[in-house]
């Protein structure tokens, strides 16, 4: 039987660990038991470390806390370089938070300063439209 991608078997009588449906537990979990004669500690996860979750081989599993294991799968961002309209200064950001229009500031501050200045011309505006994105990079 499977649950998601992993394979739950029924669980024998000596089995300690988290029972789904009264009856079954995860085989890697079960395997990981037999093999240190102990339970997944709660706040622990077994992984697979080829990242197969059907090879539920001893040597392919290890103990993991939940936040070292989140920290091991964790996908890089995806950053953009910016150029503050206001200031210059290139200053980086996720390019999931980029605002709608193609105007992003460095800090609150310049934000201010920009919009207080009266006597923007439109070649200012036409520059800020062109450098402001520079290039984009994973962090």
């Amino acid at each position: 039987m499977k649950n998601g991608d992993y394979i739950l078997v029924v669980a024998p009588e000596w089995y300690r660990g988290k029972r789904y449906r009264g009856r079954y537990c995860y085989e890697h979990h079960l395997v990981w038991e037999k093999e240190h004669g102990q339970p997944v500690p709660d706040g622990f996860i077994v992984h697979h470390k080829d990242h197969n979750k059907f090879n539920n081989s001893p040597e392919n599993l290890e103990l993991m806390s939940v936040e070292a294991h989140g920290k091991l799968h964790k996908k890089p961002k995806a950053m953009v370089l910016l150029r503050c309209p206001n200031c210059g200064k290139n200053f980086t950001k996720e390019k999931r938070n980029l605002p709608f229009r193609n105007m992003c500031f460095c800090s609150r501050h310049c934000v201010g300063k920009y919009f207080a200045q009266k006597d923007l011309t439109d070649e200012k505006k036409e520059t800020d439209k062109n450098n402001n994105i520079i290039s984009y990079f994973l962090e």
